[in-house]
């Protein structure tokens, strides 16, 4: 079993590897990131933790 050297404050910060965005945004065109913050948003428009985009 791996065990996780994170820090519990960051295990939900993480941001979607840019090669499989790319790939991904070139089909789809995203244009709204609803799940990040300043620092990993890979789109203009974005939706923070307490937006809960899951709602």
């Amino acid at each position: 079993m791996l065990i996780s050297h994170t820090p519990k404050s960051f295990k939900d910060r993480w941001q979607t590897p840019i090669e499989v965005f790319k790939a991904l945004d070139a089909e789809f065109a995203f244009k709204l990131d609803a799940a990040a913050d300043k620092s990993n948003a890979l789109c203009k428009e974005f939706l923070i933790e307490q937006h809960d985009a899951l709602t």
